[in-house]
């Protein structure tokens, strides 16, 4: 686990691992080696003996994103191979409720005479990538700051110290929507999401030049390349199933639960995807 106990990642993982555990009938033991924005947990699983009793939660973040940006990051995406896919996290562009923006559009124009203040988790981040896919594409000012929780974005909007958010997706996050707490002008992903289907992606409102492809922050279990066949099958087999755990999936949330779980080659291919996108957006 390349993230520090007690995060919201590795409570997941140990009710996986239960999982796990009785589904092969063998001991699951998570064990945490957290820094480097997931490097240093990712490296020392992309150098484990491929035979099947290493496995790593990887996401588009840290198997793509860290490694592009983080000195000592010995591993890209095919050092792992996908054996399950666990989650998809999106994220929103979000202004405060009583903003005069009401529109990407809006928003654009406006940091094209003064410098947006965004709230996001750091330039080189996900989420903050989307901010520089704004800023290098459409020709706006931005300053990014990095508070340290959602909370904390939505304190920061409500206070009008920002400009904007990006906000992530989920159980907490989406009330505020929905209870028109925040404005939000745009999703990051491939589609409009069920619980807001009025709101647009980038792509569709015609802001999505610059931005990572992808469909959002893929969270998957994975293995150290050159794994046997055979193991790789059983290991996705056994996520499927314990995906379909009544705990991991209230876990994950309905948020970010995938309804139809990527298959191995097409976790591995939207990686690669992303990665290819990366190039000259995410330098530090």
């Amino acid at each position: 686990m390349p993230f520090a106990p007690g995060s919201a990642t590795d409570v997941l993982a140990r009710i996986w691992a239960d999982c796990y555990e009785r589904e092969l009938g063998s001991p699951f033991v998570v064990e945490n080696r957290e820094g480097g924005s997931g490097s240093i947990g990712m490296t020392e699983a992309a150098a484990s003996k491929p035979d099947g009793y290493t496995v790593v939660f990887g996401s588009s973040s840290s198997a793509v994103i860290t490694p592009f940006n983080t000195k000592g990051a010995a591993y890209t995406v095919d050092s792992f191979t996908p054996v399950g896919q666990v989650a998809l996290t999106n994220l929103y562009v979000a202004v405060p409720k009583d903003s005069p923006i009401n529109s990407i559009e809006d928003l654009v124009e406006k940091g094209k005479t003064s410098t947006l203040v965004v709230a996001d988790s750091g330039k080189t981040t996900l989420s903050g990538l989307v901010t520089e896919g704004l800023a290098r594409n459409y020709g706006i000012t931005v300053n990014h700051v990095t508070p340290s929780s959602m909370a904390e974005i939505k304190r920061g909007l409500d206070q009008g110290d920002y400009d904007m958010g990006l906000v992530t997706v989920d159980k907490q996050t989406v009330p505020w929507v929905l209870n028109k707490d925040l404005k939000a002008l745009a999703v990051i992903g491939k589609s409009s999401p069920k619980w807001a289907p009025e709101l647009k992606t980038l792509d569709e409102l015609g802001f999505g030049e610059g931005q990572l492809a992808g469909p959002g922050n893929l969270g998957y279990w994975a293995v150290p390349a050159k794994t046997d066949g055979s193991i790789v099958d059983k290991l996705e087999a056994t996520a499927a199933t314990c995906l379909r755990d009544a705990r991991v999936q209230e876990t994950i949330g309905e948020f970010s639960l995938p309804a139809e779980p990527m298959a191995s080659a097409k976790i591995q291919e939207s990686l690669h995807s992303t990665a290819k996108s990366l190039e000259g957006l995410a330098k530090p």
